[in-house]
């Protein structure tokens, strides 16, 4: 049996990259959580700031977003903290975001559209 995998829901769970111009957000996204995050710097350019988080805090990210207008701001769903990263080795983050670089979502209206329409998973899946 073949299956379509065409219209599988998108699940906010992933890495948020900030842009080196967007420090309020750099400053305070991180405090939003007090574990299930993992935050690593100057990945893909000096002063950018990856935050990888666990599914359950889509909504929280994405009201930041909305209400403090963040537009630098890049969201990859298929990386988070399952995916085997260490904050003291990013090179393995950095592998990832290379390998996926056609699953970014950039723009600030589909971030925010996506996270407001997901669900989280179901545990039994």
């Amino acid at each position: 049996m073949i299956t379509n995998n065409l219209n599988t829901p998108i699940y906010f769970n992933g890495a948020f990259r900030i842009k080196p111009a967007e420090n309020k957000a750099k400053a305070e996204i991180p405090l939003l959580f007090k574990q299930g995050k993992q935050i690593f710097h100057d990945i893909l350019e000096k002063g950018d700031e990856v935050v990888v988080v666990r599914d359950n805090f889509d909504r929280r990210i994405s009201s930041y977003i909305q209400e403090n207008d963040i537009k630098g701001i890049e969201y990859y769903p298929q990386i988070n903290t399952k995916s085997g990263l260490d904050q003291l080795e990013p090179l393995r983050l950095i592998t990832l975001i290379k390998e996926n670089t056609y699953k970014i979502i950039t723009d600030f209206e589909e971030i925010i559209k996506v996270a407001k329409k997901t669900k989280r998973l179901p545990k039994n899946l």
